[in-house]
């Protein structure tokens, strides 16, 4: 009776591993890479001396890094969590007029934001080999923002001027959205590019917020590294 209740024990824990072979592995791992980082942008003024078509918006090149934690629930689904520092913002021109001969006057603005942002991102995994496989999956994130400064550069026939300004108080402090993410694993490396794009009205200016409306948007494309845990 002994040597049968040892037999099942056994049994059950050499049966117990295997499924844990097959079925579950869990890593953590650094990430990093570059982002073009823009931001959707709605105006809408009114009847103003402001020339609305006159503003156009586009990609600034921005950084991300961070930590990830992945866990493999089942032989196709797993699970990724991660605390990240993305670099976000965009650019966007804004054509007008100065003084009382109306002097053409550009403007570029490039605006900075840093976020420390938290993601939860499910994942299909596609294993082709031990060490070669894709991924893809649809997570949503959390951001709080740690800075944001506007870099302004005005052009006109006689002169180029620069400055730059802290814009912490008129940018909302949170910012939530959807990120869809797709790539391919070799052995410890993964690969991956994705985009994410925010919920949230990043003016927070009360004197803007009800005719300006930008929402944030990045194309990431990143490279990690992952320590296995199992």
């Amino acid at each position: 009776m002994k040597k049968l209740l040892l037999l099942i024990i056994l049994s059950t824990s050499v049966t117990y591993s295997n499924a844990n072979a097959q079925f579950i592995d869990m890593s953590i791992g650094i990430r990093g890479g570059l982002s073009l980082a823009s931001y959707s942008r709605e105006v809408n003024f009114g009847t103003t001396i402001l020339d609305e078509s006159s503003i156009s918006s586009g990609n600034i090149g921005r950084v991300t890094t961070g930590l990830t934690c992945k866990v493999k629930l089942a032989s196709l689904f797993g699970l990724q969590v991660e605390g990240m520092y993305v670099n976000k913002g965009g650019s966007y021109e804004a054509n007008t007029f100065s003084g009382t001969n109306l002097t053409p006057v550009e403007r570029e603005y490039l605006v900075n934001l840093d976020y420390i942002q938290f993601a939860v991102i499910p994942k299909l995994v596609l294993d082709q080999t031990p060490i070669f496989g894709f991924f893809g999956g649809v997570g949503v994130y959390g951001a709080f923002l740690t800075g944001a400064k506007e870099r302004i550069n005005q052009n006109t026939f006689q002169q180029s001027l620069a400055q730059e300004r802290d814009i912490s108080n008129s940018i909302a402090p949170n910012d939530f959205g959807v990120i869809f993410s797709g790539g391919m694993n070799i052995s410890k490396v993964s690969l991956e590019a994705r985009y994410s794009f925010g919920f949230v009205n990043l003016i927070d200016d009360p004197a803007l917020s009800d005719n300006i409306t930008a929402k944030n948007s990045v194309i990431s494309f990143l490279i990690g590294y992952n320590f296995s845990l199992l």
